[in-house]
């Protein structure tokens, strides 16, 4: 409704200025008069309708400047959360990275001892196959069997920590 009001203002004040002589030196006095007065009263309603339209408008850019600033400190909150994340990250991915690695040399670490528990294994197998080959000939050679099975016993006690000889039995 207010809109249609100023509308209906500025077509009134354009009218009125259409119908004003082209030259106002064309005018007599009493007109000048009147035209300086009705110009005077268009500025005068121009002016009421613009503080009426600013005023009505106010609350709405105020409340549109309260949402741009609110808007405003969010986006420094988010940023700082950001910047808090990003360094969160990078320390989780430097630790990931050493944890990587110290993963890795545990696994080699691990490796290597297993590599050792096969070895000392491998040879107590073969000992012991080379005492059944011992055993199992025509002629059978039974101190070379007993030493081969000592020794294959002697591998096995390595690896079981230097334990009793009594608990392994063949």
């Amino acid at each position: 409704q207010q809109g249609n009001a100023e509308d209906h203002a500025a077509s009134e004040a354009l009218t009125w200025l259409a119908d004003l002589p082209h030259d106002p030196l064309d005018c007599s006095a009493a007109d000048f008069d009147e035209l300086t007065e009705e110009l005077a009263r268009l500025s005068l309603r121009l002016q009421h309708d613009t503080v009426d339209m600013c005023n009505a408008n106010w609350n709405d850019f105020k409340k549109g400047l309260e949402n741009v600033e609110a808007l405003e400190q969010e986006l420094i909150s988010a940023r700082f959360v950001c910047v808090k994340g990003r360094e969160s990250l990078g320390r989780a991915r430097m630790q990931l990275e050493e944890s990587n690695v110290a993963a890795q040399f545990r696994n080699k670490q691990v490796l290597q001892e297993v590599c050792v528990v096969m070895s000392q294994l491998k040879e107590a197998v073969d000992r012991e196959d080379r005492a059944r080959e011992a055993l199992s000939v025509r002629h059978p050679d039974y101190s070379l069997a007993r030493l081969l099975c000592e020794e294959s016993k002697q591998h096995l006690m390595l690896l079981s920590g230097g334990g009793d000889s009594s608990s392994i039995s063949h």
